[in-house]
């Protein structure tokens, strides 16, 4: 997210053009363990709400009504789009480019589940319900393999996301191409909000 979108520049950038308020940026990084609690006792979604959130609010961030985001690509775009149907409350925005998410378990990388139950549990189409008054945003190029489920989970949404599914392929390339509209789309959020506010991981 830092080094290779180089959202910290994006932000900078996008707010010197006048398209978006400034916003505070953290980035923490989940391993491959897809988000969302393991059998062997790892949580990095626990992480997440339980420890990063508090951490921010300890230096500033996301306090005093200022609202958050959250972001992420690829595992991270499933991770965003499941922290926000986790806790609906906390997000007032979620940004999911180039999800890797899927409608059914028999499409998933042999790591990203434990196994049926654990699929059911942190399935983000069974709770697309939850982000009904969270403002969402999903990108996915028309060459990523995961295009048709994020379409697919975009039209499930109550309400219409915003979206970019041009052509693009799974790589840094589409993802710095979106980026501006993403921040935009978390600026606007957080000023609808009425906040300055901070992002989100």
């Amino acid at each position: 997210m830092l080094e290779q979108v180089r959202m910290a520049d994006v932000v900078a950038e996008t707010v010197a053009e006048g398209r978006a308020r400034p916003f505070g940026l953290v980035a923490v990084d989940g391993g491959r363990l897809w988000w969302h609690p393991r059998a062997d006792g790892q949580d990095p979604l626990a992480m997440v709400l339980t420890e990063l959130l508090p951490l921010c609010a300890d230096h500033g961030l996301g306090t005093d009504g200022r609202a958050v985001g959250v972001m992420g690509w690829s595992m991270g775009g499933y991770g965003a789009l499941l922290a926000a149907e986790t806790d609906p409350d906390r997000f007032v925005a979620a940004v999911a480019v180039s999800p890797a998410i899927v409608s059914q378990l028999d499409r998933a990388v042999g790591n990203a589940f434990d196994g049926p139950e654990d699929f059911a549990a942190h399935d983000v189409f069974a709770g697309a319900g939850r982000l009904a008054d969270t403002a969402v945003r999903i990108d996915c190029g028309q060459r990523d393999p995961y295009y048709d489920d994020a379409r697919a989970f975009a039209a499930r949404l109550a309400v219409a996301p915003a979206t970019d599914f041009s052509v693009g392929c799974h790589d840094v390339g589409y993802w710095r191409r979106v980026a501006p509209a993403e921040v935009e789309l978390l600026s606007a959020a957080f000023v609808d909000h009425g906040s300055g506010a901070a992002g989100g991981p």
